[in-house]
């Protein structure tokens, strides 16, 4: 979503403080008018951290008349529009009479399909994204379509060709994962009673959180407090997460759990099998399309191996400790995909093999005197 500071550039000061009374009023006023223009409008639930912020959030699915021309911010009486992904962000007089106060209504479009789904991640969608970060380090994805597993096998190679869709409906996946969907959707009356919620379950905790400092110099709020407040005060002395050992027999543990909770493990096998079809296929084309022979062939499938990937649309070189995303594949196995690499990957690996190779021997020639 848009920050306030973004709207503020543009139209003037936003309004941080909407009474509960004002805050109910717009947001029903302004899930009123949209319901005019989509099919679905729901509005989320009002964060428990920010009592007082001027700001409305909506999601709505499918506009009722797709061939209709309009301009949604002339329709909403905002001043200005700001689009950020799949958000739109409305700054929107307070009042007619109050032109220089602003609150902001933020209408988050739903990708086609998943309404159920994005409703409820977006609904503390913090709090959510908590769990995705604990969940994301025992082998699974959450993302804006589903809840997916992270094949091991395939993993370290492709991060997108590992992953299998577990399901798009958000009761099962908060069963799978031990938390209480009804009281879910009872909602929250405070932080605490959403921490203790969203702890119940078998992948959150501090272990896989971790009490360690974020990263990025901005931490949202309700992070902030989960991780500097709520946590030590559940387990004042921890200070250090899990063995990695540990981590990763809880992995296998839940992957297997997953798998059975499913009815994924044919699915997961044939994955498995087919990445590696297709993986093979392709270093096989590579190796016959190559001039060299012997050790100068080995030495540069090696060099290709390590060094390849697939980029933004692209094959690309990757450089010395940049995150792997994958050998250069696209599709399902078949014609088009042995079509890409005839057609894409063997024109490509002609004409950089050479640099690939220099460039290995390179990072290698450094590992050496860095040792």
């Amino acid at each position: 979503m848009a920050s306030q500071a973004s709207l503020t550039r543009r139209v003037g000061p936003v309004t941080v403080s909407l009474l509960p009374e004002q805050y109910f009023e717009l947001r029903d006023k302004y899930q009123g008018l949209l319901q005019c223009f989509y099919v679905r409008v729901y509005p989320l639930a009002r964060a428990l951290e920010k009592d007082n912020d001027g700001r409305i959030d909506i999601l709505v699915d499918e506009e009722l008349d797709q061939n209709a021309a309009r301009d949604l911010k002339k329709d909403l009486g905002a001043r200005n529009r700001l689009q950020i992904g799949p958000t739109i962000s409305f700054a929107i007089p307070l009042t007619a009479n109050n032109q220089m106060e602003y609150f902001q209504l933020d209408v988050h479009v739903c990708k086609p399909g998943f309404f159920d789904w994005q409703k409820t991640l977006y609904t503390h969608a913090d709090m959510w994204c908590i769990i995705a970060t604990c969940a994301k380090r025992l082998g699974f994805s959450i993302n804006e379509t589903g809840l997916y597993l992270r094949v091991r096998e395939i993993e370290k190679t492709h991060r997108q060709d590992c992953l299998l869709h577990l399901t798009s409906d958000p009761e099962t996946m908060m069963l799978f994962f031990d938390l209480d969907d009804i009281r879910f959707t009872i909602g929250f009356e405070s932080l605490d009673e959403l921490f203790i919620w969203a702890t119940t379950s078998n992948v959150l905790e501090w272990r896989y959180y971790g009490l360690e400092a974020p990263t990025s110099l901005f931490e949202r709020p309700m992070r902030r407090a989960f991780r500097t407040e709520w946590l030590p005060r559940l387990y004042p002395d921890v200070d250090s997460g899990p063995p990695e050992s540990d981590s990763q027999s809880e992995r296998r543990s839940l992957t297997e759990k997953a798998l059975t909770f499913f009815g994924k493990g044919g699915d997961c096998k044939k994955k498995i099998l087919d990445h590696k079809l297709r993986t093979d296929f392709l270093w096989k084309q590579i190796a016959k399309s190559l001039p060299l022979e012997h050790e100068e062939l080995h030495h540069a499938m090696t060099a290709l191996m390590t060094l390849m990937q697939w980029r933004d649309g692209e094959i690309v070189l990757r450089p010395k400790k940049h995150p792997y995303e994958g050998v250069p594949w696209f599709g399902d196995s078949g014609e088009d995909g042995e079509r890409f690499v005839h057609d894409v990957v063997v024109p490509w690996v002609l004409n950089s093999w050479r640099e690939a190779v220099e460039l290995y021997d390179n990072l290698r020639l450094g590992s050496f005197y860095s040792s």
